[in-house]
């Protein structure tokens, strides 16, 4: 049987404030550690380094996790199923444009199909971006452009979700922090016992670095009215890996 998918109408956006910064200073000591940079410092008679120091490694990696909570939060990859029950709900009842509860896929595909007269589709979507032109849009362009988006949709529909380009961008860029006091990267595995059955998992001082940043991320979106996914952080380091054996990287 298909899955039913219900439209995606309680959306807020991501809030950009020092919640993250605040929790991530909170653990500074473990991400010091987990990053290799207590190790360098120990190892330097002078206290000097060559990478980043501690307040810089710490603004980095929050401006990293920033950018995933905003991804995640506003721009996050919906299947096109789940989109096109959003905007079924929005040609039922068009004046939910003026909600700004609508998820942000729906939204951005109503703005690139929207009309005011014969113009070519998506030539006024900045009207979406002034709340005094929300409010006097016509309801019935709405529900054309509703129309106009679930068929470009139906086309493109799978069931399930496209692969997550999130991943191996943040793992890329937590790996640019951890190589400043790391000589390396390498691919390390054990074998892990699930469902009964003995599997191979990442492992790894690189892992364990994700798994420390993450931390934060992670409780912030748990947090979150719409409850976006969680950024696993084995999968951000396999996402990363491959991503970089594909670029031929060692």
């Amino acid at each position: 049987m298909p899955t039913k998918y219900k439209a995606q109408l309680n959306h807020s956006p991501y809030k950009w404030d020092d919640e993250l910064k605040s929790q991530l200073q909170a653990i500074s000591y473990a991400v010091v550690k987990a990053s290799g940079l207590e190790q360098q410092l120990l190892e330097s008679p002078d206290g000097i380094i060559d990478g980043l120091d501690e307040h810089e490694l710490i603004f980095r990696i929050d401006g990293i996790l920033s950018f995933a909570a905003a991804v995640r939060i506003d721009s996050d990859t919906a299947a096109a199923n789940k989109v096109i029950a959003t905007l079924n709900a929005v040609e039922r009842t068009p004046s939910l444009i003026r909600s700004n509860t609508i998820e942000s896929e729906a939204f951005s595909m109503l703005q690139q199909h929207y009309q005011r007269g014969y113009e070519v589709p998506g030539t006024y979507a900045t009207d979406f971006e002034h709340p005094e032109f929300v409010r006097t849009i016509s309801l019935s362009a709405i529900q054309q452009a509703a129309r106009l988006a679930i068929g470009t949709l139906e086309g493109e529909a799978q069931n399930g979700r496209p692969s997550d380009p999130l991943l191996a961008d943040v793992g890329g860029r937590l790996a640019e922090l951890f190589l400043y006091y790391n000589p390396n990267i390498a691919r390390t595995s054990r074998m892990s016992s699930r469902s009964g059955e003995l599997v191979q998992v990442e492992d790894g001082p690189f892992l364990n670095f994700v798994c420390v940043v993450l931390g934060p991320l992670n409780r912030y979106l748990s947090s979150h009215p719409a409850k976006p996914r969680p950024l696993i952080p084995a999968q951000v380091v396999r996402a990363y890996l491959e991503h970089r054996h594909d670029r031929g990287a060692s």
